[in-house]
């Protein structure tokens, strides 16, 4: 009978977590964050760390590209992060 419970516990377990519900408030799938993927203290402590200042507000897109607006010595420019740390700056 022991066998037979966990047994049926282990096949329903994956069953069970494909069903939980990522949906937020607003009804839409929310995105759950790969492991390694950089958050937003992170991107800004590197975007600091490689000498941008006044960095604005970092919005994370669909792809997992950080994207802000930062200043490298007198000039503003749009940067981008990708989810590898990789900064592109225009």
């Amino acid at each position: 009978m022991m066998r037979s419970v966990l047994f049926a516990v282990v096949i329903a377990l994956p069953v069970i977590a494909t069903a939980q519900d990522n949906s937020d408030k607003t009804g839409s799938i929310a995105r759950t964050d790969p492991a390694g993927i950089l958050s937003e203290q992170q991107v800004r402590d590197r975007l600091a760390g490689e000498g941008y200042t006044a960095i604005g507000s970092i919005e994370r897109d669909t792809d997992g590209i950080w994207r802000t607006t930062a200043m490298k010595g007198d000039t503003m420019m749009s940067i981008s992060v990708n989810p590898g740390g990789a900064i592109e700056d225009r």
